[in-house]
């Protein structure tokens, strides 16, 4: 809400809610300025829906970044993972492995950190918890579609991103699954 981004390339189309942006996973992504989200803290989450569409063959396909992380897809879109800029050096952060769900479907994709771990979520259910303590820091510009500018860019339709300021209990992203799906 309030935060605008610049396109470059993806096309809007029929999303989960209302209109959405379609990324053919050729370098298309949306971006918006890294002082424009108030994340400040050690303390923040990530909710996306997401239309995968795309086979995944580049190994790599980004949901989102900004600022101190990095969402997105690996393996042949099997393992989700965030990676994190804890105290000073990018760090790894942390994936699940095997993750399920059927190409050309809406999945809500989420993720929080509190200052000591990363919980994912996928449909409001909790997939899994990484240990992932350190401080946070805060340099990078957001992204949409792509991780690192046009390359590993998504092949599919995202939809109702959001990033929080704080990280979200099990039952507000259960809740927020419950209200658009």
């Amino acid at each position: 809400y309030g935060n605008n981004g610049t396109i470059y390339g993806p096309t809007c189309v029929d999303g989960k809610v209302g209109k959405a942006l379609y990324t053919d996973g050729t370098g298309k992504y949306i971006t918006c300025n890294k002082d424009a989200l108030n994340i400040n803290s050690n303390n923040f989450s990530g909710i996306a829906w997401i239309k995968v569409l795309g086979d995944g063959s580049n190994n790599t396909n980004g949901i989102m970044n900004g600022k101190a992380f990095r969402f997105y897809f690996r393996n042949n879109n099997t393992n989700l993972a965030v990676q994190m800029t804890l105290n000073g050096n990018f760090y790894g952060g942390g994936e699940v492995n095997n993750v399920n769900y059927s190409r050309g479907n809406w999945v809500l994709f989420s993720f929080t950190y509190n200052g000591s771990y990363i919980s994912f979520y996928q449909d409001g259910n909790k997939l899994g918890i990484v240990n992932a303590a350190g401080t946070l820091s805060f340099d990078r510009d957001c992204q949409m579609g792509s991780i690192q500018g046009s390359t590993y860019n998504l092949n599919g339709i995202i939809d109702e991103v959001r990033i929080y300021n704080r990280a979200l209990s099990d039952q507000e992203i259960k809740a927020l699954y419950d209200s658009t799906k």
